[in-house]
């Protein structure tokens, strides 16, 4: 997982600005990924002609989508670099 490669990479090179760089990276690639995936589907779903989904299936096409996809905006939060305590 991606905090375990985090962590496996500060254990091995100690280079905090380095391992923080790239966990921000990867943090932008999967939000980028998920604004993307979202984009796709809704382009999708706007695309039927003719053989439109029922109520019933676009409700349950929604709670799907509800249940799999993370929400774009999530709570701010506040990360705190503790290595220099540390020393």
């Amino acid at each position: 997982t991606l905090g375990l490669l985090g962590q496996e990479c500060i254990l091995s090179q100690h280079a905090p600005a380095v391992c923080a760089e790239q966990y921000r990276l990867a943090i932008e690639r999967d939000y980028a990924a998920e604004i993307m995936r979202a984009t796709q589907i809704s382009q999708t779903l706007s695309s039927y002609q003719g053989n439109e989904p029922t109520d019933t299936q676009f409700i349950q096409m929604a709670q799907t989508l509800a249940r799999n996809m993370r929400p774009l905006r999530a709570s701010r939060q506040l990360l705190v670099d503790v290595s220099a305590t540390c020393r």
